[in-house]
Parts: C-alpha cells; sequence; structure tokens
C-alpha cells in the first residue's frame, strides 16, 4: 500500500503560522486497486493495491486411467492401419496378377473338400451304337513294299541258285534254284524288277542231265507248273518273289538235273517245255 497523508487546509487563523502545503496526487493504472479511507477530520488515506496479471488458465493433469486409454487407443489405431496395409497390397498383388496373365485366361475357382469329394465314382457306361448301326470296317489294301522295311521271308534255296538272267519283260529278271530235303527235290523260281514294278507269270519244269528231255510235269501240263499275275518290285521288298513246287516222281539218286524257268508277261503266251529248242534259264542240281 503507497500513499502519503494530505495536509488538511489551513484553518483560519493559521495562514500566518505556516505556509500553505501543496496536496500531493496519486495516479493509478486500471489495474490498480485502491481503497480511500477517511479518517477523522479532513484527513482521507487512498490505499493502492497491485497484482501480477492473472496467468492463462492450465489443463488438469490427465489422470491414470485417462493415460491408459489413450495409448490403448493408440495402438488399436496402429494395428489397424497395419492391417489395412497388408490387405491393400495383397489385393494388389492379385489384381496386378490377373491384369498380366494371358488373354482368354480365367482364375480356376477354389475347390472345397467335402465329404463326397473323397468317395470313388463309379464309372458311367459308355454309350454303344446299337449293333444294327455298326459297319464293318473295310479291308485295308495291301501296302507297296518300301525298300526301307524289313525283307521277306528268304529264298529256302540259299546259295543253290543260278545267276539273274534279263527276260523279255521290261526290267524284269529271274532266276531258278533249288534244293533236296527228306529225299524231296524241290523246283524254285525267283524274280525281281531294276526298277518299277510289274505283274508276271511264272512257270517252272524239270528236265535231265542233257537239258533236253522233260522230266516234270508230265504230258499234261505243256507250259509247265505255272504261277500267273505274280507281283515284281525292286528288291529288297516286303512280300516274297519267290515260287517253289516238289517234283513229285521218282528221281535217280547221284543223278544230275536241270531246274528251267521262264517269266512273260501277264496273260502273255507261255512256253512249249516239250519243244527241244525251249530250254528256259536252268540251274543243274544233282539228286543225291
Amino acid at each position: 500500500m503507497t500513499g502519503q497523508p494530505q495536509t488538511p487546509p489551513n484553518q483560519p487563523g493559521d495562514a500566518a503560522d505556516r505556509p500553505a502545503e501543496q496536496s500531493t496526487s496519486f495516479t493509478a493504472t486500471p489495474a490498480d486497486r485502491a481503497r480511500t479511507y477517511q479518517t477523522g477530520r479532513d484527513q482521507n488515506i487512498h490505499e493502492h493495491h497491485h497484482y501480477a496479471p492473472a496467468a492463462p488458465p492450465t489443463a488438469p493433469a490427465p489422470t491414470r486411467g485417462t493415460l491408459k486409454s489413450g495409448v490403448t487407443w493408440s495402438l488399436a489405431a496402429v494395428v489397424i492401419l497395419a492391417l489395412g496395409a497388408v490387405v491393400g497390397v495383397d489385393l494388389w498383388q492379385r489384381h496386378t496378377a490377373q491384369d498380366t496373365g494371358p488373354a482368354g485366361e480365367t482364375a480356376a475357382p477354389p475347390v472345397t473338400a467335402s465329404a463326397s469329394s473323397d468317395r470313388p465314382r463309379s464309372p458311367s457306361p459308355s454309350p454303344t451304337p446299337p449293333a444294327s448301326k455298326a459297319k464293318p470296317n473295310p479291308p485295308a489294301p495291301d501296302p507297296a513294299p518300301s525298300p526301307s522295311q524289313s525283307g521277306p521271308p528268304p529264298n529256302p534255296a540259299g546259295e543253290n541258285c543260278g545267276r539273274w538272267n534279263t527276260t523279255k519283260v521290261p526290267r524284269t529278271e529271274v532266276r531258278a534254284c533249288g534244293r533236296v530235303e527228306d529225299d524231296r527235290f524241290y523246283m524254285i523260281a525267283e524274280w525281281r524288277t531294276t526298277s518299277g514294278s510289274a505283274l508276271v507269270d511264272v512257270y517252272l519244269w524239270l528236265k535231265d542231265n542233257t537239258g533236253k528231255s522233260v522230266i516234270y510235269p508230265e504230258q499234261g501240263s505243256p507250259t509247265g507248273i505255272g504261277f500267273h499275275a505274280m507281283a515284281a518290285w525292286p528288291t529288297p521288298q516286303d512280300k516274297p518273289q519267290w515260287k517253289e513246287w516238289e517234283v513229285r516222281r521218282d528221281l535217280v539218286h547221284g543223278a544230275s538235273y536241270e531246274v528251267c524257268v521262264s517269266v512273260t508277261e501277264r496273260n502273255g503266251a507261255g512256253p512249249s517245255i516239250y519243244n527241244p529248242t525251249v530250254s528256259g534259264f536252268q540251274y543243274r542240281l544233282i539228286y543225291p
């Protein structure tokens, strides 16, 4: 509190005794608080109180329960944001995989395991056409022989054959062969073409050691034993191109015989085997 008492004004009769005292005034700001006291007689007392400016209001300190609740909600928010990020990345990767897949392909639906899926299913019988509508397959034609295929059964005469001879049929060759097995004498004719294919007639007969008299067949077969419309191909081929015939008559052991063979075009004129000048192509074989 500040202030000074004011000097009372001069009373009548006192002016001569003491000079007049100048009064002192106080100036107060709006922030000051003042009270004025009036004492006895004419004396006033002024009180001035000066206060520091009021401090701004402060927030109350958080309680322990409020702090725990705030931490819990903060952790929950972080977990939710993390889960949202993971789900978003997974959906983006799936969308990207579908966009980059080949055109026309779709994702296969998920397969759900169930108890019924583990049970084996009985195969349903395949429908068969009625027997009346079934048609038999036509027989397949014989394929043309191919040189790359395995060869046919070899000529059973082995090395008991003459040389290859050119015939009057174009590009066709023939040779005579023979063999003996269990006292049985077999005549063999073998043929082939040098190029292309042909159909030929093949004839066999047997003469004595002079090569002039016919031993087999008998007089009832003037052209010998004939095999007609035989296919001829260049060797090797997939079908045999030889024919064998047994001489069905008694022969002399130790005597030699001439196997004769002739080839003509299909349906051509056969050889006159009983004509001494017709000999065909011969191969000599001894009957043991």
